[in-house]
């Protein structure tokens, strides 16, 4: 009898330390630039970018976009080198572009707007959504309304553009037309930030921590039965039947069964800033990494990469840069981020 109990302890004990070392969380790698790996190569592409930047995209190596803070929208031709102003809002008030999206070579749009200025006897300058057709060197507006944001823009597998037309309800705007005339097919009490669609399904996601699931191309709308511990949902990004979420620039979430669950992914010593599903099996999560200290001090970036849809995730804390906020890639395996004033360009192996 006492051997059994003996056989039990130590069965209890060797499952207690079994469970002890799964808690053991792998420190980060700590690089300075250029950074390479097996799976990852990071450089410095550039230390001179516009400023207030609010989104980027690249649409190859050379030619890229950036818009601001101050409704500016400035292009690259030579990988973020030099930059030249392409557009200015017309709005003496501050107005925020804040997402950049192309539908083809030539064919792109930006989006934001904002419900508040500063200055006595301001007018808020509204929502705001621009189009090219040109790669970027013009710009003309599609659609403008007041007391509203555009929040986010997706494309659907028709070809069709959906808008979040925010304050704090939400409106799901639709283009059947590239943008000449927009219809709203859903409204919601509460504020949405972001949209995506994956095939014909869309999601959308905001303040409450709710998160929207279409079927049909963005034609209905309903809420998905989810249980987050944080209320704000920071970001939103699909591939093809894999989809990722972060709750307070801190947990992401991913579902790989159409949104229909959503579980937590391993704990990150970083925050999340943006995510980037490059195909169902890689990924790209950029932010934040440490604290310098003291009242002024700087968050160095980081970058978080899986290469098994999800599961695991190495952590490269870039201490030679501060938090990334922006990224874009042009093919599952080249693109560019922004950390502060540095452009880092960025090659998944």
């Amino acid at each position: 009898m006492k051997n059994t109990f003996y056989l039990l302890f130590l069965v209890l004990l060797s499952l207690a330390g079994c469970k002890k070392e799964s808690a053991i969380v792998v420190p980060p790698i700590v690089a300075k630039l250029p950074y390479e790996n097996d799976a990852i190569k990071i450089e410095l592409a550039a230390t001179s970018l516009p400023v207030w930047i609010q989104a980027v995209c690249f649409t190859n190596a050379a030619i890229g976009l950036a818009s601001t803070y101050d409704g500016k929208i400035y292009q690259t031709s030579d990988g973020g080198k030099t930059w030249a102003l392409r557009y200015t809002a017309t709005s003496t008030a501050n107005l925020p572009l804040v997402q950049i999206l192309f539908t083809g070579a030539n064919v792109g749009y930006v989006v934001g707007g904002s419900v508040s200025c500063n200055g006595a006897g301001c007018h808020p300058p509204g929502g705001l959504i621009l189009k090219t057709i040109d790669g970027g060197t013009t710009w003309a507006v599609v659609y403008q309304a007041s007391n509203v944001r555009i929040a986010s823009l997706a494309v659907n597998s028709l070809g069709e553009l959906l808008a979040i037309s925010d304050d704090a309800n939400a409106r799901i705007l639709k283009s059947a037309d590239a943008g000449a005339t927009w219809v709203a097919v859903a409204t919601f009490p509460y504020q949405l930030d972001k949209i995506a669609f994956d095939r014909n399904q869309g999601f959308c996601a905001g303040a409450t921590g709710k998160i929207l699931k279409s079927k049909d191309n963005g034609t209905t709308w309903a809420e998905v039965a989810v249980n987050f511990t944080y209320p704000y949902l920071n970001e939103l990004a699909f591939s093809t039947g894999i989809g990722f979420c972060a709750t307070g620039y801190s947990q992401v979430y991913k579902t790989a069964d159409d949104g229909v669950n959503w579980l937590p992914t391993s704990r990150s010593h970083f925050s999340t800033q943006v995510i980037n599903p490059l195909t169902p099996s890689s990924c790209l999560i950029f932010g934040g990494g440490r604290y310098s200290g003291g009242d002024f001090g700087t968050f160095d970036g980081s970058c978080r990469q899986s290469v098994d849809g999800g599961n695991s995730w190495s952590e490269i804390e870039l201490s030679d840069v501060s938090t990334v906020h922006y990224a874009s890639f042009y093919t599952p395996r080249n693109g560019y981020a922004v950390a502060g004033s540095s452009l880092l360009k960025v090659t998944v192996k």
